[in-house]
């Protein structure tokens, strides 16, 4: 085949990706989830394997009700873009629908934690699925600071007091009051913590010893934070390690250990596929936490 003829024939491939996903958009915007799942399969057909192909059977198999298939394309997403938040929030919703609840909000706090923009859409979607939760708990605003600042409940609550026409009596409003103070103190005490063990961290890091040492202590403090339930610090440490070495088994493992902890399995997975052998006995621990 001649350059003229392999051009051709590019540019008619090309064409016809372009005239696919054109098809799965428009049946997605009519409903006809079935059609444009067979439009996603031929493109993979195709060897088209483009991200917005992978998150369109995600959420295509999210649609049809295989929410089994919708986790794997919505991690295979991930494999090839892996701060993509459609699909971190679309993991979410699975999570509550398998009566996952804190994986999903586990899901959603990392999305909150180490995302400094989202889109209208993506904070409505997040929204969407936190309406559906009760009033935030003293343990839920511990385990899940990020998801808490997104509701902002300081705010809502001292808007309340000040809403005409509400006709509340003066013991409700003390209530509110009160609330309101509680919650103060309580983002004063984890403000606390956090600082705390950001200068453990510092302190490590500004250490003159070598870089596995130092990965070496940062596992240690971790183990401290993780044996006394702080959970959070434990991860803060782990994660520092990994920046130094992102495949050190060690750490790995330990966050393994410490997702499973928190109750996160896609994240216990994730950090699982990243040991340089495959360990059975994580795999069967994270197994009979699903």
């Amino acid at each position: 085949m001649g350059k003229a003829s392999k051009k051709l024939a590019k540019n008619q491939k090309k064409n016809k990706l372009v005239e696919l996903k054109a098809k799965i958009t428009e049946y997605k915007e009519t409903g006809n989830v079935k059609e444009a799942l067979d439009i996603v399969i031929e493109l993979f057909n195709l060897k088209c394997y483009d991200v917005e192909v992978l998150f369109d059977a995600a959420e295509l198999y999210f649609l049809d009700g295989d929410y089994d298939r919708a986790t794997v394309w919505a991690n295979k997403t991930m494999e090839f873009e892996g701060a993509h938040i459609g699909a971190r929030i679309l993991l979410s919703r699975i999570c509550f629908l398998k009566d996952r609840p804190k994986d999903g909000l586990a899901v959603l706090e990392f999305i909150l934690n180490t995302t400094q923009h989202l889109t209208d859409q993506q904070a409505g979607a997040i929204q969407e699925i936190l309406e559906s939760l009760e009033s935030p708990t003293r343990e839920l605003f511990i385990e899940y600071p990020h998801i808490i600042e997104f509701m902002n409940p300081v705010e809502n609550l001292k808007k309340a007091e000040v809403l005409p026409g509400l006709n509340q009596s003066e013991e409700r409003v003390d209530r509110k009051k009160n609330l309101v103070v509680k919650v103060d103190q309580e983002a004063a005490e984890i403000n606390d913590i956090v600082q705390s063990v950001q200068t453990l961290k510092m302190e490590i890091a500004n250490q003159k010893v070598s870089l596995q040492e130092k990965i070496t202590l940062y596992n240690k403090a971790a183990g401290q934070a993780y044996y006394e339930d702080q959970l959070g610090d434990a991860e803060i440490l782990l994660l520092a390690a990994l920046e130094l070495d992102e495949y050190n088994g060690e750490s790995l493992r330990n966050m393994v250990l410490l997702a499973v902890a928190a109750h996160d399995t896609i994240g216990a997975l994730q950090y699982a596929a990243k040991l340089p052998t495959t360990d059975f006995a994580l795999l069967k621990l994270i197994k009979d936490h699903v």
